[in-house]
């Protein structure tokens, strides 16, 4: 599976940056660190998802794994230097693409959203309230040490 991103200005975006706490391996590893943070309710908010999109044809791989770790883990992979990792997935009805970047004790991620469609614009508004609160969570869970860190 390949991505290719849209040759133009992303139609949304958003950029949460904090601390983190060391010992961040790559950004591919602070990456799947998030990942394995998401709280309990995602996986019935993505169950939920999934359910109402399948009638629509859209991509219903969204879940969580017994390890917690999100399919987001196995994407395309845009970009993966010790700094910087970025993987993204284009459906029907958008194009997504999230960057985890770190250094200096710092971590931004970062997603970027083009739409296809109409269809786009209302998930990403339906989405979205959830999106922000994962995202303030994660941001506070790289900012603690990490539970398998040695």
């Amino acid at each position: 599976m390949k991505l290719i991103l849209p040759d133009r200005p992303a139609d949304w975006s958003d950029h949460y940056r904090g601390p983190l706490a060391p010992p961040p391996a790559s950004a591919r590893a602070v990456f799947r660190r998030a990942l394995r943070s998401a709280p309990g309710w995602v996986g019935f908010a993505m169950a939920l998802r999934n359910l109402a999109m399948r009638p629509l044809g859209l991509e219903t791989r969204f879940g969580t794994s017994r390890t917690g770790v999100m399919f987001l883990d196995d994407l395309p992979v845009l970009e993966d230097s010790e700094n910087c990792f970025e993987t993204g997935l284009t459906d029907r009805h958008l194009t997504f693409a999230l960057r985890t970047q770190c250094g200096g004790g710092q971590v931004q991620i970062s997603t970027r959203v083009w739409f296809h469609n109409l269809l786009g614009r209302a998930y990403l508004a339906v989405v979205l309230p959830a999106h922000v609160l994962l995202q303030r969570h994660t941001m506070r869970a790289l900012a603690r040490p990490a539970k398998d860190a040695p």
